[in-house]
């Protein structure tokens, strides 16, 4: 029995066609790649539709159950007067004349200190450098940072002060700089070492800066004006005093790409709130919410979570396109008074994203939403996000992706999004800059919770620790249950494989926390259905198989990243363009590959290439080479080869075109591509490989091995 004909009808209700019906029976066998051929959909409907077929007897089937969808706000009018709102930037005004004194141990080559900063791309920033060999150094290396770029005027050698580079990487120092109207002077273990002119920053905070290699540990930090007022005594304990780093016993340890500015409890990140009532007499039928944001959120509606999804509005090039979401919240409006609320977080905006470091998109933080109430009547009610809002910084004192978070359970809010709750001690919000006409809604699957992992085994190997081995990799984050005493601190810790002592490195597997939990693990990516599965006689095959999925799960977080065991999480193209036909086996990736293709898309340069990262950072990771921009035509292949949707060919067609033009271009006589010969052009599945780079785009692509 084969299928001849389909009739597909969709309406505003189930069972009905008042939308569109596809010109009654179509004579066809096709059962995927059925285009609608209605109008064009209106923002914030829903849309019920039903298919039927005949068989090759000319027999009809029942028509099938119905199912729908519903759109977002499709365009920047939709969004009425929403605006974008957010806690004001921390003031730093009064930060003029002051001095700088910390007690360090220099752990490796280098640490500046950032005085009078902005932010961490506008600042003055003093390192104090101990050579890269035995035979140079020490340097005193004064910088000015400027919309992210480093001037460094003369530097001072140290060495005719009796300093040496052995004796600065040994002992603890200390350095004061004493910044005064346009002069700064510079202490080190008592010594004046340099005083000099500067200009272009009248004031600002201070902080440390480490890049590379480089580490200090830094067991005090005072800032102290001139008539000795102190601005700030920094308690290295939780809350962090500083926007980075890493505390232990008192201590903080700044290493690797980290700008770590001192803040205080304006900075930590905000908790948004409003109130609104219902209209009176009338009966709710369904109500929505539509939400984005500079940074990542959680909305909550009466004291209850809006939503299921973690890390909205997942990521994107946000100088060109920002997602929103729809969310259901019908069962959460009450009749008469209701408190809307949101927390805000860094994400891919404002923290660290790969080596690129944090803020690449802006530092401040901001909500946009609208609710949509609908009552029985067919009245409509709107609740925006206005500026007549209230903030208060909330218990999380830091939240990045990639660097961790830091949360003080004693700045907790009790009912804070609830309807009847005091706010008056809350300040007024401000409006940010709008990015409403970037607005798109989301179209792949979000971010959530996809499992929860049980403890495998537990241990104590010191007291005040207990160590939680999952038995697995994951991407997600820890589930433990807390009792203690306000101003205690747990630190919770994560690693691939349990060292033969501690501390535990960085990773992903185990856990360490003062409280004890059987199912700790709670894995969290992009919710792919999964489509696929093979099994095989062979155990050590089914581990193979069972790694790739896994890999996969991990990977596949907002967009397809490197590997959860590096801080880069990039959406690095050679790695999908590999990876591609075998995660279309294993998962359903139309929504999620076509929404990055449109990143893709957004990326692509006038002559054809893309970036080797995408989304590319705001810029940061531009370079590309052979095997990585070829994902633009690799991948659409892949999901159409995949699921014969060819929707993904038809969205891409013009970008495959443009970069096949480009590609054809740069190949010499011998079509090998020696014109895309870059750092990234090598095989990085194959190492030490002798072949010629410019084969890698011409080499069989049936025979792909996978990644994960």
């Amino acid at each position: 029995m084969t299928q001849t004909a389909y009739e597909l009808e969709v309406g505003r209700a189930p069972g009905t066609a008042d939308v569109w019906r596809s010109s009654g029976r179509v004579a066809s066998a096709r059962q995927v790649d059925v285009g609608y051929g209605g109008p064009a959909p209106a923002s914030g409907t829903r849309y019920s539709w039903r298919v039927r077929v005949w068989d090759d007897r000319g027999t009809p089937s029942p028509w099938s159950r119905a199912a729908w969808f519903e759109t977002g706000l499709l365009t920047a009018a939709d969004w009425g007067q929403a605006a974008w709102i957010g806690k004001p930037t921390p003031a730093y005004d009064q930060w003029t004349d002051y001095t700088v004194t910390e007690t360090f141990r220099l752990n490796n080559l280098a640490f500046g200190t950032f005085l009078r900063a902005r932010d961490a791309n506008h600042a003055y920033m003093w390192q104090i450098n101990a050579g890269d060999f035995p035979a140079s150094g020490p340097y005193l290396r004064p910088h000015r940072r400027l919309d992210g770029d480093y001037a460094v005027p003369a530097e001072v050698d140290l060495r005719p002060f009796g300093f040496t580079r052995a004796g600065l990487l040994a002992g603890t120092h200390t350095v004061a700089y004493a910044v005064e109207g346009t002069t700064i002077r510079t202490t080190l273990d008592g010594v004046v070492v340099d005083t000099r002119t500067v200009a272009g920053f009248p004031s600002g905070r201070a902080g440390l800066r480490t890049y590379g290699t480089q580490s200090v540990t830094v067991s005090a930090f005072t800032v102290t004006r001139p008539d000795h007022p102190v601005l700030a005594d920094a308690e290295f304990a939780v809350p962090h005093p500083f926007t980075g780093g890493r505390i232990d016993h008192g201590e903080l340890t700044v290493a690797g790409a980290t700008d770590a500015l001192l803040t205080g409890c304006d900075a930590d990140e905000p908790l948004l709130r409003t109130a609104f009532r219902t209209t009176p007499g009338k009966r709710v039928a369904q109500a929505r919410v539509y939400a984005s944001a500079h940074g990542v959120y959680q909305l909550t509606l009466n004291g209850r979570k809006v939503g299921d999804q973690y890390l909205a509005p997942g990521c994107t090039e946000y100088a060109k396109r920002i997602q929103s979401r729809t969310y259901d919240v019908t069962g959460l409006v009450r009749a008469g008074a209701n408190g809307f609320g949101a927390a805000l977080g860094d994400g891919w905006w404002a923290g660290k994203i790969g080596l690129a470091g944090k803020g690449q998109y802006g530092t401040d933080l901001a909500l946009v939403a609208r609710m949509k109430i609908t009552y029985t009547d067919g009245s409509v009610q709107w609740a925006d996000t206005t500026p007549d809002g209230k903030w208060r910084a909330g218990p999380s004192a830091a939240t990045d992706n990639q660097l961790g978070e830091t949360y003080d359970a004693r700045f907790g809010q009790p009912g804070w999004a609830d309807a009847g709750f005091d706010d008056s001690a809350w300040a007024a919000v401000v409006t940010r800059s709008s990015d409403t006409s970037k607005l798109v809604p989301q179209p792949d699957e979000p971010v959530r919770e996809t499992q929860v992992l049980a403890t495998k085994a537990a241990s104590t190997p010191q007291p005040g620790v207990t160590v939680y081995d999952l038995g697995q990799h994951m991407v997600g984050v820890a589930r433990v249950k807390l009792t203690g005493k306000a101003g205690k601190t747990v630190r919770l810790r994560h690693a691939e494989v349990l060292p033969a002592r501690l501390p535990l490195p960085r990773g992903h597997r185990l856990g360490d926390a003062a409280a004890r939990r059987r199912r700790p693990g709670r894995r969290l990516g992009s919710d792919l259905r999964r489509t696929g599965t093979l099994g095989t006689s062979d155990g050590l095959l089914n581990q193979l198989l069972s790694n790739v999925s896994w890999g996969a799960r991990g990977n596949f977080l907002s967009i397809p990243t490197d590997t959860p065991a590096r801080d880069e999480r990039l959406g690095w193209t050679g790695d999908i363009d590999i990876f591609a036909p075998t995660a279309s086996y294993l998962s359903d990736t139309r929504a999620f590959l076509g929404k990055w293709l449109t990143d893709v898309r957004d990326e692509q340069k006038s002559s054809g290439p893309i970036p080797a990262v995408v989304p590319s950072t705001n810029g940061a990771f531009d370079e590309s080479g052979v095997g990585w921009d070829d994902a633009l035509i690799t991948v659409p292949y892949a999901v159409w080869h995949a699921y014969g949707d060819a929707q993904v060919l038809r969205d891409n067609h013009d970008a495959m075109s443009r970069f096949f033009a480009y590609a054809r271009a740069s190949a010499g006589p011998d079509h090998l591509e020696t014109g895309r010969l870059t750092f990234f052009t090598d095989d990085w599945l194959n190492l030490d490989d002798p072949s010629d780079q410019g084969v890698l785009p011409w080499a069989p692509r049936s025979g792909r091995r996978t990644s994960g």
